[in-house]
């Protein structure tokens, strides 16, 4: 991505809010750009060669990107309106005076965006070593097929070329692998296969001399082999035939920098209590905690409070309902007892849902707690206005502005839901702390739980013991009556009685319906809606339908709502957010990205705080109101819209038009099983339809440990079965045990 040049001269730290703003704006406008480009159709159309399609497509991006009515030059105007929404301010700041700059830096970012699609498809060397893959793969919605016509378009490329067969291997066979199957290295003999098929699939309908094929063959693959930007080779423990085994270089340099971030600090980090120490001072605080908490421990939560005491980076998991809130939350009182003060102590996950409940569970305030890319992020901005030399604030005053644990004091990080925090971001998260050799580590989670989007790092992690581990398998959370916690724990280990299926359950906190067909599994889910709604006037938000897909999902709310809308419990004032979706007063809805809402007197300017709402707040709609008197119906005729949210942190908030809100909120009756993660809810709808490569075991699991209390299952017995049988990493290949041993070598060398 290409670097800004913004210099609004604001105040701190407003300057730093509108430049995010602006930022965000120009990084969409120019992906939006990019892709224009890439519309194969308007490229090789008509006969036109590929440079004169290109000066064409400049020539109109740039005429639509000035025009007014167009929608890219209205996302530009929108940030001048919020900028004005939010005070930040017209009278205060000046933001008008600072239009034509900010149009100024746009036009700017234009060209630099048609000079940087100029040098990714430069022409002026041999083999296609100038095509710049990255680039285009790098597009949001990009694919191999796109960038393959694009690059094969170009004259004097080859499908023969190196810098082509080699980006097909990054990126359809490595990465698709790892990404995909978590098959982390491939034999000498795969690969050498999968070259061989490609080169004379690309091949077949050329006019190529079969000699000259297999010599390009030949000096391709030598050139694969020894490119260590592509592949890593390595002697695979788990390779048992001999054969020499090569890992993906991209996946093997980020698994090795985070055992290596990981392993220095376990030989470096002095832990907060350590061994030599008196233990009966360990024992007092842990005794204390007890009685403050009025809760006695179970052993394994003692032997958790004392591993994460005595050891610099900590792993807790454990089974559904064993504890480990309350775990997590002695062992952070007991560190506070221990002389760590609450500054020092962060909370963090990788959504704003599971940090959040987090930040409930243990008891954090707002400072404490964030989730992984809003603290990396306002590190940067930490250190950016440490390294100002304009700057006249002390570490302190900027730490307060931004209102966070900077990376240089924290002496905890309790990092949890682990298992949802993908490789590369964790590696950012290790990275800020690298200078400080005071953190402790403490990672909280369950392996058995749905695994990252992105290629995760939990697994390897675990498996690989370089820490210290506990894992709870007592029941605490639910009662003993509910048959839910032990159906779960049987799951995870691919297990299933008859409870699990039985219509006729006695069960009062699980029952199973059996349904196949989508509608009618569809109709099950909202007429049950209908029921708790009747049954639970004023609990409404405790109900929670979760699903393994969106089609389930979205079928689900319009479901709800139609016959909440039939019933006269939802009012007749709504906007349209999508031809597909509308909202009505009363609506249950959630939010879908992470929005800042500022609260105080706007007018004066006094007392003014951010509000940060985070993606997955859930509430209520309980007003919309209209620019003029005739009710609108479109998202441009809501002047206001109100939301009574579930937490008590937010309240009822109502926010402007300009605030941007009404493109952020959706329906919420019910969502995604992977979206719930990180949550619980009282009361569970649970819908398992086919869905073939996304459900698993660990989807099932995830589903039923998102409820405290009730769960209903809508499925087939025969589709509940084959996704217990089915583990997401079943045909994974590991590198962890190589490197751990790599790096135990060095260590000791």
């Amino acid at each position: 991505m290409m670097n800004f040049d913004f210099d609004l001269n604001l105040k701190y730290p407003m300057n730093r809010i509108l430049n995010d703003m602006n930022k965000k704006a120009f990084v969409y406008l120019h992906e939006r750009l990019k892709g224009r480009f890439l519309e194969t159709s308007r490229v090789t159309g008509n006969g036109e060669s590929l440079n004169k399609a290109v000066k064409r497509i400049i020539s109109e991006t740039t005429s639509d990107l000035t025009n007014s009515d167009n929608r890219l030059a209205t996302e530009l105007l929108e940030i001048i309106s919020m900028m004005r929404s939010h005070q930040l301010a017209e009278n205060n700041y000046g933001i008008e005076d600072k239009k034509d700059k900010v149009v100024k830096d746009f036009k700017k970012t234009l060209d630099k965006s048609i000079t940087d699609f100029m040098g990714a498809i430069d022409e002026t060397e041999d083999d296609g070593l100038s095509f710049d893959f990255d680039y285009f793969m790098n597009i949001n919605g990009v694919n191999w097929g796109t960038v393959r016509e694009l690059y094969l378009n170009i004259d004097n490329h080859s499908s023969l070329d190196y810098n082509y067969i080699r980006a097909y291997l990054i990126y359809e066979v490595l990465l698709e692998n790892a990404e995909k199957h978590r098959k982390f290295w491939l034999t000498e003999t795969e690969i050498k296969t999968i070259i061989k098929n490609f080169i004379y699939t690309e091949t077949s309908d050329e006019d190529y001399d079969i000699r000259e094929i297999n010599q390009k063959l030949a000096t391709t693959l030598d050139r694969l082999f020894n490119d260590e930007l592509v592949l890593t080779y390595m002697e695979v423990t788990s390779n048992q035939n001999g054969e020499n085994t090569y890992a993906c270089s991209i996946y093997y340099k980020q698994f090795y920098s985070m055992f290596r971030m990981i392993s220095e600090r376990i030989n470096h980090t002095k832990p907060i209590f350590d061994k030599a120490q008196d233990i009966a001072l360990l024992e007092d605080s842990i005794a204390q905690v007890e009685q403050e908490l009025g809760y006695q421990f179970t052993i394994q939560q003692k032997e958790a409070i004392y591993g994460a005491c005595q050891n610099s980076v900590f792993t807790l998991t454990g089974l559904a309902g064993t504890g480990k809130s309350t775990s997590v939350r002695a062992i952070v009182k007991v560190f506070e007892n221990l002389g760590v003060s609450k500054d020092e102590i962060l909370g963090t996950s990788f959504t704003g849902q599971a940090t959040y409940n987090l930040r409930e569970s243990v008891k954090l305030n707002s400072r404490q707690s964030s989730t992984i890319h809003r603290w990396i992020g306002q590190n940067k901005a930490y250190r950016h206005m440490l390294e100002d030399e304009d700057n006249e604030d002390s570490p302190e005053t900027i730490a307060d502005d931004l209102n966070m644990i900077a990376y240089d004091k924290v002496k905890l990080i309790v990092i949890d839901e682990f298992s949802m925090i993908d490789l590369s971001l964790i590696n950012k998260l290790l990275h800020q702390i690298e200078d400080n050799e005071d953190v402790n580590i403490i990672f909280v989670g369950d392996l058995a739980q749905l695994p990252s989007i992105n290629v995760g790092f939990a697994y390897d992690f675990i498996l690989s013991g370089i820490t210290q581990q506990i894992q709870l398998t007592e029941i605490v959370r639910q009662s003993d009556e509910s048959v839910i916690p032990e159906l779960a724990n049987q799951v995870r280990n691919s297990e299933m009685d008859n409870r699990m299926l039985n219509t006729q359950s006695s069960d009062k906190n699980f029952r199973f319906i059996s349904r196949s067909g989508f509608d009618e599994s569809v109709d099950i889910a909202v007429k049950a809606f209908g029921k708790y709604y009747r049954k639970f006037p004023d609990a409404k938000h405790h109900v929670q339908a979760i699903s393994n897909t969106n089609f389930y999902t979205k079928s689900i709310n319009q479901g709800v709502q139609s016959a909440l809308l039939d019933k006269q419990q939802l009012n007749d004032v709504y906007y349209k957010k999508t031809e597909s979706e509308t909202i009505y007063v009363g609506d249950r809805v959630i939010l879908t990205k992470n929005l800042v809402k500022l609260s105080g007197d706007i007018e004066s300017n006094e007392d003014v705080e951010p509000i940060r709402l985070f993606n997955g707040a859930k509430g209520f709609v309980t007003d919309i109101q209209y620019f003029t008197a005739i009710n609108g119906r479109e998202k441009s005729d809501v002047s206001k819209i109100t939301i009574a949210f579930d937490s008590d942190d937010f309240g009822e908030l109502t926010f402007s038009y300009d605030e941007n809100i009404l493109n952020h909120i959706s329906l919420a009756y019910a969502t995604t099983i992977h979206k719930s993660q990180g949550s619980t809810h009282r009361d569970v709808l649970m819908v398992i339809g086919r869905a073939g490569t996304l459900n698993s075991r660990q989807l099932v699991n995830t589903g039923l440990t998102r409820t405290s209390n009730t769960l209903t299952l809508i499925s087939s017995p025969n589709i509940i079965k084959e996704a217990i049988q089915k583990d997401v990493y079943s045909q994974a290949r590991y590198i962890y045990k190589d490197i751990v041993k790599e790096l135990n070598q060095n260590t000791f060398d």
